[in-house]
């Protein structure tokens, strides 16, 4: 009788606890809920209350209750939240893709070939949205880059809609930055064999950049110790890279991508980025 009672027991938990599994299943894989498709995304709640999703190729969609999503058809090639209307993302960001496009100039031609359809990349990643209250501005971060280099630029945009458009406000942080003059001094002794790589060093030379040249005009950096890293005062920057990309992996240079900007308990603003050679 006890073996009969166990038996009925057992199957009273296993018809139970069937219809709850199934609902768990179709909760999340229901047809009805309305999706939208973001790559590398964030959210941010703006300040009426609605959730808004970013991230790689200019997408965006918005929600009111983190379930349902509403496509705002952002597209790379169409109407994008970083450009008024009729005008072009490209335009909004030319100072951070000239550093990527230097960069795609300069290399050797197999790598940008006939096989790319011989044009360049113009990638925008990684965006992330916060709300700046001292601004009162949406402050929009996001990176330019050039796939498998470290060549990139992070960006700020503000704007006083979440849904745009934004506009441009200057590139923060850059990856790729070069020495010419101690690459041309080490190059007679040591790179004699990689020829292919002065252009790449003279289209990436900190002088060619306005963000590091501001900069160094305000008296923030040092002209001196980007170029020599040997000088009798102090060790020049830990982040310029003296022998152009081969410096993948190292720890002294991370790249400027996927910046996701937050505010702490106490008020200070951080910035996180990184991945892809140095790590974050």
């Amino acid at each position: 009788m006890k073996r009969v009672l166990s038996f009925l027991i057992a199957v009273c938990m296993v018809l139970t606890l069937c219809p709850l599994n199934a609902f768990a299943a179709d909760k999340y894989q229901n047809n009805d809920v309305k999706h939208v498709v973001i790559h590398d995304p964030s959210i941010v709640k703006s300040e009426d209350g609605v959730y808004y999703s970013v991230g790689s190729h200019m997408g965006m969609g918005k929600s009111k209750n983190l379930v349902n999503w509403t496509n705002l058809g952002f597209t790379m090639d169409g109407k994008t939240y970083l450009a008024p209307e009729g005008g072009s993302w490209k335009d909004t960001l030319a100072e951070p893709l000239e550093w990527c496009m230097r960069y795609q100039q300069a290399v050797p031609s197999k790598y940008y070939n006939d096989e790319r359809g011989n044009t360049f990349e113009y990638n925008c990643w990684a965006n992330d949205i916060i709300y700046n209250k001292t601004m009162k501005k949406y402050c929009l971060y996001g990176c330019c880059s050039v796939w498998g280099a470290t060549c990139s630029a992070i960006w700020l945009c503000v704007s006083d809609n979440i849904e745009g458009p934004y506009k441009y406000v200057d590139t923060l942080i850059q990856s790729g930055v070069t020495s010419k003059a101690r690459f041309d001094k080490e190059r007679e002794i040591d790179h004699k064999d990689f020829s292919e790589q002065k252009p790449v060093i003279y289209a990436l030379d900190w002088h060619n950049s306005p963000h590091i040249t501001k900069l160094v005009n305000k008296d923030v950096l040092r002209g001196e110790l980007i170029d020599n890293t040997k000088s009798g005062i102090k060790p020049g920057y830990k982040w310029v890279t003296y022998d152009g990309f081969y410096n993948f992996w190292s720890p002294n240079y991370p790249n400027c991508i996927d910046p996701t900007a937050y505010t702490d308990a106490k008020g200070n603003m951080w910035l996180v980025y990184g991945s892809y050679s140095g790590g974050c």
